[in-house]
Formats: structure tokens, C-alpha cells, sequence
């Protein structure tokens, strides 16, 4: 009954932590939109996240910006570094699920991606991927539990820009550590009611008799309630 319990409620927290995870994808374009000259400034807190070296582009309506045209996924914004080195990071840990990135102003068309995901200033994740100018590039990270990630751009011909869109991350919400917290302490009083409840665990066994410590056969039980409900005898 015990083991049965405890599998019940590990059941309902790991469907109430799937439901209170959300997930969502960081697109850029409810900014407004970047004036046809000049460049665009990317809010150093947006979404959640603090973002640092990165900054905002409309390249369908932008002049001078149309070498970040083919990293565009969604219209009408997407974000680029600003010095070949950008950074996103949180208070809390969260998950990077993918993102689409793209190298920009490159003669040969394509660029090395370095990216890094640290855990509390541990490197937990740390892998390189190759981007193309011509169109954007899934890449599928799956970072868990991560409090920031970093972009390098690697190229032999020239410190190459970068674009990233449509960033896709998994973030805890706030209820979900309390709710893990109260899951654990029920438990715990759960256990230790059962333990020390003098009848036991007040299992049925095959036969339909009642098993454990201080427990009679039903049957024993059924039988002493009839003979004294009898009749008496004339």
C-alpha cells in the first residue's frame, strides 16, 4: 500500500511539473520595428533573459542590412551580435531546445558556431556547429538546466556576424519548486503514518483475507458477527 501510494504521487508530480514547465519561442518580432537606417537596440532584459553583445535588425526594410537577410525566419525582426561574441543568461536555470542561427557578410559563405552552456560558471555543454550564409541553420541543442549560454563565431576569412531567430527555451515556472517541495513532504508524512499505524498496512491477500500486523481473516470476522445475530432457538 505504501509503494503503491508513493508511485501515485510521483506520477501526479511529474505530470504537474510537464504542465507547469513552459516553453516558448523567442521570435523578436513584437519589438517594434528598426528604422530603414540606422541599427536597432536589443533591450538588455527581454523575455526573461539578460542579452549582452546582441542587437536588433530589420533587414526587409533596412538599408545596409540586407546581408542578415537570409537568417530572417520570422519577419520582421531577428537579433545579431555586435562584436562576433554574444551571451543570454537568467537568474533561474532554463532550457535551450534550438535555435535557428546564420553567418552574414562572409566570402565564403559560412562560419563555425561555437556554443557554450554553463551551470552555475561550469561549462556543462560545449559544442561547435557549422552555419551557412545562404539560409538559416536548426541547430538542436537540448541544453538542460542551464543559467547561461554563449555564441562564438568562427571564421578563417573574417570575424563573421552572426544571426539568431525563433530561439526556442524551456523555463520553469516559479509554482514548480514548491510544488516539489510539498510533493517530498507529503510523502515523507505519508511513509511515516503508514509505519506507525498499529493495524498495519491492511492488505488484501489472494483468499480476500485481511494481511498484516493485528488483522483477523474476514471470513473469522463474518462468521462471529453471524452467531450472534442468530435467532435463539424455541
Amino acid at each position: 500500500m505504501v509503494k503503491s501510494i508513493i508511485i501515485s504521487v510521483l506520477i501526479l508530480l511529474v505530470l504537474a511539473a510537464d504542465s507547469l514547465a513552459a516553453t516558448e519561442v523567442i521570435t523578436f518580432d513584437d519589438l517594434p520595428t528598426v528604422p530603414a537606417v540606422g541599427k536597432g537596440t536589443l533591450p538588455s532584459l527581454y523575455e526573461g533573459f539578460t542579452w549582452s553583445e546582441f542587437a536588433l535588425a530589420s533587414p526587409t526594410v533596412q538599408s545596409g542590412y540586407n546581408g542578415l537577410l537570409f537568417g530572417l525566419v520570422s519577419a520582421p525582426n531577428l537579433a545579431f551580435d555586435n562584436d562576433t561574441i554574444g551571451a543570454i543568461s537568467r537568474a533561474t536555470p532554463f532550457t535551450v531546445n534550438s535555435v535557428y542561427m546564420t553567418s552574414a557578410f562572409l566570402p565564403d559563405g559560412y562560419a563555425t558556431m561555437r556554443i557554450v552552456g554553463l551551470r552555475g560558471g561550469a561549462v556543462a555543454y560545449d559544442e561547435s556547429f557549422p552555419i551557412l550564409e545562404s539560409k538559416p541553420s536548426l541547430l538542436s541543442l537540448n541544453y538542460q538546466n542551464v543559467d547561461t549560454i554563449k555564441f562564438f563565431s568562427i571564421s578563417n576569412a573574417q570575424p563573421p556576424t552572426f544571426v539568431i531567430d525563433n530561439l526556442s527555451v524551456t523555463v520553469p515556472e516559479p509554482a514548480l519548486p514548491a510544488l516539489i517541495a510539498l510533493a517530498a513532504l507529503a510523502l515523507v508524512l505519508i511513509r511515516s503514518r503508514l509505519e506507525h499505524s498499529p493495524s498495519g498496512s491492511g492488505d488484501l491477500d489472494s483468499e480476500g483475507a485481511m494481511s498484516g500486523p493485528g488483522s483477523r481473516p474476514i471470513w473469522l470476522v463474518s462468521s462471529r458477527r453471524k452467531s450472534h445475530c442468530a435467532a435463539p432457538a424455541h
